[in-house]
């Protein structure tokens, strides 16, 4: 642990985590990062901003993780760290950049991904080897000839299948 001086006291700070990461996952970090500190974002870019210097985002697409090439612009650097200048100093927040991380997909038992009331989901049927229609087997099926799913024994069960169908037809 380390000492830090803040207000006239001493205090321990926790030292930093090094998290090792593959190649594929430090690229993956390297191109999200940006992305979450534009999500929160509350400065403008300064007219020297690297991202218009470079003409990229995230800058150093192909570092890796070369600790000297951070992949976002200065512009955010110490803006909104308050509470990390508080917890660590000003000599640790003037480095920090605020980013929001948030989870990449929407977790179905936690939220409603963009929706206010849960959407109701027929069941996955497994792949069609009877009629969809009247449920026949063993008889040669013809698919539908606009998105290729739905198999129908005859041309009326086809016909008298389409109201319920044309709700979930795609094209192919």
């Amino acid at each position: 642990m380390s000492n830090d001086t803040l207000d006239g006291r001493r205090r321990e700070i926790p030292p930093l985590v090094l998290l090792k990461t593959s190649t594929h996952e430090s690229e993956a970090w390297r191109h999200l990062l940006p992305l979450f500190i534009e999500r929160c974002r509350t400065w403008k870019h300064k007219p020297n901003c690297e991202y218009l210097v470079h003409n990229s985002i995230p800058l150093y697409p192909n570092a890796g993780s070369d600790p000297n090439k951070l992949p976002w612009c200065s512009c955010g650097m110490g803006v909104g760290t308050e509470a990390l200048r508080g917890r660590y100093g000003s000599a640790t927040a003037k480095y920090a950049t605020r980013a929001a991380i948030s989870p990449l997909f929407g977790v179905p038992y936690l939220e409603h991904a963009g929706t206010e009331e849960p959407v109701d989901v027929s069941p996955v049927r497994p792949a069609l080897t009877t009629c969809a229609a009247c449920g026949k087997g063993d008889v040669p099926l013809s698919k539908c000839g606009r998105c290729k799913t739905n198999k129908y024994c005859s041309r009326d069960c086809q016909v008298k299948d389409w109201r319920t169908h044309k709700k979930n037809c795609v094209p192919t």
